[in-house]
This record gives structure tokens, sequence and C-alpha cells, in this order.
């Protein structure tokens, strides 16, 4: 987690190591300087639209006065094009007010997914510069990953019908642990092999709804070959 601001940091406000929602507050940068900014754009928006105000009624004028031949074909350019420049200002500052406002917005670092949190980087006090200080780590924990290889031949004599949307189970059995508790699925299959192991790289995916699972760790995968389907079996 990084910030998309520099700031100093004012306040922590997660416990280190729980579970946290997304859009959970987590930091708190100081805001000051950013709400100064989006007072003073606030201030020169309003002048803006005063002087773009002046000169459309100038503008307004010039164009009747025109009309009349009472004023010169210059002066009505001119007032035209004072206008135009008033209106892009307008539009400028409006750009930087929305800017200004989305920094503001960014003071507080927000958590962009459900996961488990780490522990606080940084520390109260501290400057933090944008997309650059990392802050802490969230893993997501609802859905687990585990990565593995197969050697070509395995794959080819085995499982080569296999594809990401046939949903091929698998077992996972945790580092420590006697039994394959953990149920899932291949969901993805490399489109290459590598040519220094001669292995395919196959992932599949497990739910983690009671958090047993934790980025990182080691298992062991079985999976059945195509050839084998659930049978009936009688006792002799």
């Amino acid at each position: 987690l990084m910030p998309r601001v520099s700031g100093v940091i004012d306040n922590i406000v997660f416990q280190e190591g729980d579970m946290v929602a997304k859009g959970d507050l987590l930091f708190q940068l100081d805001n000051r300087p950013f709400l100064a900014q989006v007072a003073s754009l606030e201030s020169q928006v309003i002048s803006a639209k005063a002087a773009l105000s002046q000169a459309k009624s100038e503008a307004k004028r010039a164009d009747k006065l025109a009309k009349r031949k009472a004023i010169s074909t210059e002066e009505t350019e001119s007032r035209e094009s004072i206008l135009r420049q008033r209106a892009a200002q307008v539009s400028s500052l409006e750009a930087q007010l929305k800017l200004a406002a989305l920094d503001l917005e960014f003071t507080s670092i927000r958590s962009p997914i459900n996961g488990l949190i780490s522990r606080a980087n940084i520390t109260k006090g501290n400057n933090v510069l944008a997309a650059q200080t990392v802050l802490t780590s969230i893993v997501s924990t609802d859905k687990m990953y585990s990565y593995f290889d197969i050697d070509e031949r395995t794959w080819n004599k085995s499982f080569s019908d296999v594809t990401s949307q046939s949903k091929q189970q698998v077992v996972m059995q945790k580092v420590g642990q006697d039994d394959f508790s953990f149920s899932g699925h291949i969901d993805f299959i490399d489109n290459t092999i590598n040519p220094s192991t001669g292995t395919l790289r196959v992932r599949a995916t497990f739910e983690n709804a009671e958090h047993q699972l934790r980025a990182g760790s080691f298992a062991r995968i079985k999976l059945a070959a195509n050839a084998i389907t659930d049978q009936i079996l009688v006792p002799s």
C-alpha cells in the first residue's frame, strides 16, 4: 500500500495484523496544506467567474453597438477575444480545483481490498512520498492461489485435455498436516512450457472463507488424471 500524495502522517487508525475491509481508513495524512490549496482555488474560481460574467456583458453590448455602427470592428473582436480568454481561465481553474480536491481526498488512505493487513512500516510524524513509500501490505484472503509445475511428459500423458475452463479438481495438504483437507480447482494453465525445466506452470484456486490459508505457504497438491472417474465399488 502506497500513498497517492506526499505528506506527513498525522494518524494511523488500524490494528496491525487485523482483517480490514475495502474502504476502511488506515492512514491519515496532515491535510491542512491541501485544504488551503482547495480554498485558494475556490476563491480564484469565484473571481474568474465574476470576470467571465463581466466579459459576457461587455461582449453583448459590443455586439449591439456594432449593429448600429457605434463601435469599431476591432473593438468588438477584442471584447470577444477577452470573453473567450475568461471562459478558458474558468475552465482551467475548475480543472485545477478538481485535482486539488482529489489530492485532499487522497490524504485519507483507505484499504483498496478486503484482507489481512500487516504492520505499519511508517509511523506517525514521518514524511511519505507519493507512489514511493510502502506504508504496509494487505493480503486478500477470501480466495488463495497455489502455483505448481508439472513436467511435460506427465502433462501430455495424463492431462492433455485439461483446460482452465475444465475446473479440474485438486486437493491440497498444508505443511505439517497429514490429510489433504482443502479442495479447489485449476483455473489457469500457462501458455508455454519452460524450456529450461521442461515443466508447465499451473495454478489452482481455493476458497478461504475461514482464513486457514496464508500467502507464501508451501503445500502439497494432488490432482487426478482425466482417465480417473468416480465409481461405485462393490466388495467381493
